[in-house]
Parts: structure tokens; C-alpha cells; sequence
């Protein structure tokens, strides 16, 4: 997801990527654990955009989401206080 021209995200099962202005400078990555892999078969980008607001996914977005979230919630679990 793009806010054009704060910056945006990039949400991956692994991974989040958070980035700013219009060019993707890099500010930081927030890994989820666990090991990235390829997809089994090629999965068609598709695209959005409402106002400023601008979307990209490959796959199903919700199953993504999910993923992460599920990730992020063991991984806060496993954080020692």
C-alpha cells in the first residue's frame, strides 16, 4: 500500500517493508520470522487506487494480512517483558 507522496508498505508473510517519499527510499525492515519462499506458480499483480491512496497485491491479500498478523502476534508472545 502507497501513500503517494508520504511513502507506504509492503506487507509479506515474512516480512514488512516500510518505506517513504515517492522513490522507495528504504527506511526500514520488520521481519515476522521465518524463511520466504517462492511461489509455487506465477500469481497475477493486480492493482487499486482510491484518491491518493494506491494498492498492488499478488495472491490474496487477506491471506497475507493474516499471516503476518499471526506472525507478529507469536513473535510479540515470545518477547520476553
Amino acid at each position: 500500500m502507497q501513500v503517494w507522496p508520504l511513502g507506504g508498505m509492503e506487507v509479506r508473510p515474512t516480512r514488512v517493508f516500510v518505506w517513504a517519499g515517492p522513490r522507495r527510499r528504504l527506511l526500514r525492515v520488520i521481519p515476522l520470522g521465518g524463511v520466504p519462499r517462492a511461489p509455487r506458480r506465477t500469481v497475477r499483480e493486480r492493482g487499486y487506487g482510491v484518491g491518493p491512496l494506491r494498492g498492488h497485491h499478488r495472491g490474496s491479500p487477506l491471506v497475507t494480512v493474516t499471516q503476518a498478523g499471526v506472525r507478529a502476534a507469536a513473535r510479540a508472545v515470545r518477547r520476553p517483558a
